[in-house]
């Protein structure tokens, strides 16, 4: 999925156009024609800064077999596996991107995604790091990741791992979904 984004910018008081406007209707030059004003604006809208590679559009990222004592000695959760989104063919006009990774939030901490109905794992949820490795959480966007218009490749590295949300975790598959959304700015 591949978002656009688009920018309008200006410059001025509100305040001042406020009373500007407020003294042209109460003055007795505004019963007189005022003329017309044009406003024109101008924007250029481009589909994608970027392309995602076709790897990148509907990876798996495999985040291991663990023990379930491991979460019980690392409440925090087991080590985060990196994995990139990767963009090719980016262009002069996108300076960053911030990516937005959406999918259902695990009722017990909203910072973790929540486990699949498919999943017999219990009392565990997933969580999503920037490169940074802080906290990413469900539906939000992620700070900005700078785009490089003479780069030919990008690698956006994002980390995962399991969290427990709670202090007994259950043993079985522990799968979840998310779909990222790129902003180009």
């Amino acid at each position: 999925m591949k978002s656009i984004n688009s920018k309008f910018s200006g410059t001025g008081n509100m305040k001042g156009i406020l009373a500007f406007m407020l003294a042209a209707v109460f003055s007795p030059a505004a019963v007189s024609d005022i003329g017309s004003i044009n406003l024109i604006m101008k924007a250029n809208l481009v589909s994608n800064a970027c392309t995602i590679t076709p790897g990148t559009m509907n990876q798996t990222v495999d985040l291991g077999t663990w023990a379930v004592k491991q979460f019980q000695e690392t409440p925090r959760g087991v080590p985060a596996k990196q994995f990139f989104i990767e963009l090719i063919d980016c262009g002069h006009l996108a300076s960053g991107v911030k990516v937005k990774f959406s999918g259902t939030v695990d009722p017990v901490n909203n910072t973790l995604f929540k486990l699949d109905t498919g999943s017999t794992a219990t009392n565990l949820g997933i969580s999503v790091l920037d490169r940074n490795k802080d906290v990413i959480k469900p539906n939000t966007e992620t700070i900005v990741y700078p785009l490089r218009p003479d780069a030919t490749n990008i690698s956006l590295a994002f980390y995962a791992q399991y969290v427990a949300t709670a202090n007994s975790v259950g043993a079985g598959t522990a799968n979840s979904q998310a779909t990222f959304t790129l902003e180009y700015l």
